[in-house]
Formats: structure tokens, C-alpha cells, sequence
């Protein structure tokens, strides 16, 4: 018996295309005629609507009163910051029903947060949309309101439509007047760290009628005022203002912010008056010897062990007439100020050692940085660690190179010129009636003004080392 023939199902013939020269020509379908574009005729095209609040990326229709849409996530962050909304912005709050709904849906685990969000306060915005997601009804109503949220995905959305400002909480602190958790904390650090801290607590806070602390005020000098004097009035000045021994910073400080920045808050530590510690004594004392310019400053930091724990400390190091010194805070006497006394780099770094042999610590690591610009409005950053010296790796004559290399890595940073100007480079390359391109201003070096014959032959610098910068990834 031969094999029975199975039916294919949902099987489709192949069909010939309609333009095949198979077909005939009555039948075959047509080729489309391409429409010849008209010159003159006026072309269209879709322009992007912009609402007419807008003056370039200024939004005319946010005025006093602001208000503020809230976001879900806004909501529950400020619950685990532990602030209260209304007092931390003190402006009229929106919130939307889509909020309180997508709120509502996260369970009874942001039962405050919804609390929070149908407080009667709070303005509820009727919305026209379906279901319960607010990110897009928060983008479309962007005209007159700010918009409060933490949602990194909205926030970028948000930051594509000008004229929009996003109102965030940043880093989660609530500042102050500080909660009573945290003095109780600040106290508990104070007995531990200060000298005489347990007496001292129960003085202060025993004390019904507290004295009234003095303000001290920013030293000015004469003319006529030395520096080393100039030096000594500064310091005593970052000593009036005490060391902070609460716990708490009180001013933020991130090293990579540029110095004008950094400027900003040595002003604000001047008007506030408030305990510093070590760090922020580097960045007052770089404010108060701006106006100084035959002095220059430069970080030094130390890293030391004791008991199997590292401690850090930084003070600003300071090269005047050939001597160095020191001006900064801590905890120890011996461990802050330096008068200009000190012939080498080494003699200073050794002087800092002994005062830390005298509390029985051991000297590791010693990082130092480059000279920092005497212009307030300088946006380059300081360079913090220039050289990082292992003191348990080094010898003493080979620490000493170390430092006297370093010395004159910073001599040389204060002979190289300024970075071009641009429009200095557009100047010179438009080209001058007054002096060609073959007779440029030629300053004599030092080299070539001596008396004796023999001149040093100086090696060849590459561009970076002239220009005095580096790319740096």
C-alpha cells in the first residue's frame, strides 16, 4: 500500500506581484507617479509650542505666593529626614489627588505619608486623567508651580522643559535648631573627646544664667604691620573662635569644590562666628592671607596611629622670606600654629613629628599639596596632595629629598605664567600695526642677568610644564 497523502493546512499559495511582466499589460497594476515638488509653494513644517509665560527660560507666572506640587516620593523622603514640610518650605503646598491615590495604593506601610498628604493645609488638585500614575499629570502642570520631588527619573524629565523649578531634599539633613536626640549625642561626644569634657557638661548645662559669647572680629592690619605679626593676629583670631568639639560640623566642606566656592563659606564662618575644627581653619586662614601676597599657603596634612586607630589632621602651611610656618586649630596646642621660623620643609614636618611623639602617637603618612592662588575668584581647585610621603618607608635623608624636591615643585609653580587668555590668543591672532609676528616681548631671565660669564644651560620644557596645567581625567 502506498503512503497516504496528508492535507497541508493554512497553506498560502505564492502570488505573483502585480508588477510582474508575466501579467498582462492591461493587468498590470501601474507604476505610481512621483508628484513633481512645487518651488514656490510654501513649506510646512511643525514648530515646537512654547506657553507664553515664558521670557526665553524665565517664567513670568511664578510669584509670591509659590506653590509647590508635592510628589509621592517627596513626601516619604521628608518623613525619613524627619522634617516637618510645611515648616521647611513656609509656602503654599499643592498636592494632587493622583498623589494621594498612588500614596493610598503603597499599603499601610506610608500610612503617614498619606496622613501627611490629606492634611487640611494642603490644596488637593482635581485631575482628568485615568488611573493613578502622577509622574505625567506632574509634567503637564508645569506653569505656575514648583515641583517638590526626589525621583531622580522625574527630575530629568522635569529639567527638559525651561522655566520649571524642582524644589529636592538634599542629603537628608534638617539643620538646625537641632532635635533634642542629637544634643544629647553632642553632649555624650563632648564628654568623650574634650580634655574636660564631663565637667564641663554638667557646668554648662546646670548653668541657669549662661554668660553671653563674644563675637570676636575679623583682624585688619597697618601698613606698617609685618607679616609675621600680620600671621600671629590671624591665628589668634581661628583660636578665639575655638575648637569644635560637638560632633557636629557645622560648616559643609567638600575639597573638590573650587576656591571661590570655598571662599564663600570662609565668609560665612566669619559672620557666624561658630566653633570650627581643622578643616575649615585651612580654608579661613587661606580667606584671611588672600590679601597677602608675599605669603604663600599650601595644605599639610598628617595621618598618625595610636592605640590601633588612625587620626587625621590638616593645617595650612605657610612660605614667607624664605621660612616656613603653620596656622590652623586643634585640640592640642603643639599640633596647630608654627610661628615663621623654620628654615626648611623638613625642619617644620620634623617639628609637627616631635609633638606627636609627645602624645604617643606615631607618625605614617604626610601629604602635602601645591601653593594656593592668592584670587578669591578663582575657579580651580586645590591641589590637596601633591606629594604623599610613607615616613615608614622612607629614610630620614631620603624624606628630606622628598621634601626638598617638593619645595621647589612649588618654587617653580609660582614662575610659570597664567593660563592664555582667550581673548588675549584673539588679539594676537588678528595681528598688531604696532609689532610683528618676529619681534616678540622678550623678558631677560634671571639666568642671563648675572655677572659671570658662564651661563646654566637650562633644559627643554615640555607644553604642559610651560603653560603651568594639566589635563586631568
Amino acid at each position: 500500500m502506498g503512503k497516504q497523502k496528508t492535507k497541508k493546512f493554512a497553506a498560502m499559495k505564492r502570488m505573483i506581484n502585480l508588477k510582474d511582466n508575466r501579467i498582462k499589460e492591461k493587468d498590470r497594476a501601474k507604476p505610481k507617479e512621483k508628484k513633481k515638488k512645487d518651488p514656490s509653494a510654501l513649506k510646512e513644517r511643525e514648530v515646537t509650542k512654547y506657553p507664553s509665560c515664558l521670557f526665553f527660560q524665565y517664567n513670568t507666572q511664578l510669584g509670591p505666593p509659590y506653590h509647590v506640587i508635592v510628589d509621592t516620593n517627596f513626601i516619604n523622603f521628608s518623613i525619613k529626614a524627619k522634617l516637618d514640610i510645611v515648616q521647611s518650605m513656609m509656602d503654599c503646598l499643592y498636592a494632587k489627588y493622583c498623589v494621594m491615590a498612588e500614596i493610598e495604593k503603597l499599603g499601610m506601610k506610608y500610612r503617614v505619608a498619606l496622613r501627611i498628604a490629606k492634611d487640611p493645609r494642603f490644596e488637593r488638585l482635581p485631575c482628568t486623567h485615568k488611573g493613578t500614575y502622577a509622574d505625567d499629570c506632574l509634567v503637564q502642570r508645569h506653569k505656575c508651580y514648583i515641583l517638590a520631588t526626589v525621583d531622580r527619573d522625574l527630575k530629568r524629565r522635569v529639567r527638559k522643559i525651561p522655566g520649571v523649578p524642582i524644589m529636592y531634599i538634599s542629603n537628608h539633613r534638617g539643620g538646625l535648631p537641632v532635635d533634642e536626640e542629637t544634643w544629647e549625642r553632642m553632649w555624650r561626644h563632648v564628654a568623650r573627646i574634650h580634655p574636660n569634657g564631663e565637667a564641663l557638661g554638667k557646668e554648662t548645662r546646670g548653668a541657669t544664667d549662661l554668660p553671653k559669647i563674644p563675637i570676636p572680629s575679623v583682624p585688619t592690619f597697618q601698613p606698617t604691620t609685618t607679616i609675621p605679626q600680620r600671621l600671629e593676629a590671624i591665628q589668634k583670631y581661628i583660636r578665639e573662635l575655638q575648637y569644635n568639639h560637638t560632633g557636629t560640623q557645622f560648616f559643609e566642606i567638600k575639597k573638590s569644590r573650587p576656591l571661590t566656592a570655598l571662599m564663600d563659606i570662609a565668609k560665612e564662618m566669619t559672620r557666624e562666628a561658630l566653633p570650627i575644627k581643622c578643616l575649615e581653619a585651612v580654608i579661613l586662614g587661606i580667606y584671611l592671607t588672600n590679601n597677602m601676597p608675599g605669603v604663600e599657603r599650601f595644605p599639610l596634612s598628617f595621618q598618625s596611629h595610636f592605640s590601633g586607630n588612625h587620626f587625621h589632621h590638616i593645617v595650612l602651611g605657610v612660605h614667607c622670606g624664605g621660612r616656613f610656618g603653620a596656622l590652623g586649630t586643634s585640640r592640642r596646642e603643639d599640633l596647630m600654629f608654627k610661628p615663621l621660623e623654620f628654615r626648611t620643609l623638613m625642619d617644620l614636618v620634623q617639628e609637627f613629628e616631635g609633638a606627636y611623639r609627645g602624645y604617643w602617637h606615631t607618625l605614617r603618612k604626610v601629604r602635602i599639596g601645591q601653593y594656593v592662588s592668592h584670587d578669591a575668584h578663582s575657579v580651580e581647585q586645590i591641589e590637596w596632595k601633591h606629594s604623599i610621603l610613607d615616613l615608614d618607608k622612607l629614610t630620614k635623608e631620603e624624606l628630606r629629598k622628598e621634601l626638598e624636591r617638593h619645595t621647589r615643585d612649588m618654587r617653580l609653580k609660582i614662575g610659570k605664567p597664567a593660563p592664555p587668555s582667550p581673548t588675549k590668543d584673539r588679539r594676537n591672532s588678528m595681528g598688531s600695526p604696532l609689532r610683528g609676528q618676529g619681534s616678540p616681548v622678550r623678558r631677560i631671565s634671571r639666568i642671563e642677568r648675572r655677572p659671570s660669564g658662564d651661563k646654566k644651560v637650562l633644559e627643554p620644557k615640555s607644553a604642559a610644564e610651560i603653560n603651568g596645567y594639566q589635563i586631568r581625567v
